[in-house]
């Protein structure tokens, strides 16, 4: 079923280049009373206005124009000239032109328009140049991810160690916890261990199970 047109807005995305509809420029739309914006890259739309297809009755009432103009001629000026010729003469009638209302109804229930429409129906919006961000390293010293093979550290480092106040350990073999913990815990695949971190070992923090339980651990300071 055709959406209803006085139900929405039509727009086209300007993010050119980072947005898939900008690209195509497709034509989107948005329903009144939603935030006025491309579903994919988010960015403001530019409003465009459809304008209803009349070229089928255009030239129809051309047609129609046509032929009576060329049967009075016909009849007035070439047939004018000779009375006799009327007697037994074959009249030519002019069939009523149909006028192709496809046309009509597929534009009213089109519910987007042709990239190619015509620039008289959608003005074209040059799209505005976005500055190139040119990516900066990451800070010595920042928040990482890396796996250490037993695990995935999610933290700060230091000389290649975790250390942080606030990192995370996600196992993802069965492994002890610390060297330095005299209880010998080992984590198991799916738990994880958040707290604070020091040259590589944990000070203390809260081992996440996988099974849902929840243990705490302190070791104290290196």
């Amino acid at each position: 079923m055709a959406q209803n047109n006085a139900m929405v807005r039509k727009g086209k995305c300007l993010n050119i280049g980072n947005c898939n509809k900008a690209n195509s420029k497709e034509i989107v739309d948005v329903n009144i009373g939603e935030d006025f914006v491309c579903p994919d890259c988010g960015g403001d739309l530019v409003e465009v206005k459809a304008v209803k297809s009349s070229l089928g009755l255009i030239i129809g009432g051309i047609v129609l124009a046509l032929a009576i103009v060329g049967a009075s001629v016909y009849f007035f000026v070439i047939k004018g000239d000779d009375p006799a010729a009327f007697d037994g003469g074959e009249v030519v009638v002019v069939d009523s032109v149909d006028v192709d209302t496809d046309t009509e109804t597929e534009a009213e229930d089109t519910t987007t328009l042709d990239q190619e429409t015509p620039e008289e129906v959608i003005e074209e919006v040059e799209p505005v140049k976005q500055p190139v961000e040119i990516e900066k390293p990451a800070p010595t010293g920042g928040v990482v991810t890396k796996d250490l093979g037993y695990a995935v550290w999610i933290g700060k480092m230091k000389n290649g160690k975790p250390h942080d106040v606030q990192g995370t350990l996600k196992f993802k073999t069965n492994h002890i916890i610390d060297t330095r913990d005299d209880k010998g815990r080992t984590a198991g695949p799916g738990d994880q261990v958040i707290g604070t971190f020091e040259d590589g070992h944990l000070t203390n923090g809260k081992w996440y199970k996988a099974d849902g339980n929840v243990e705490s651990i302190i070791l104290g300071g290196i």
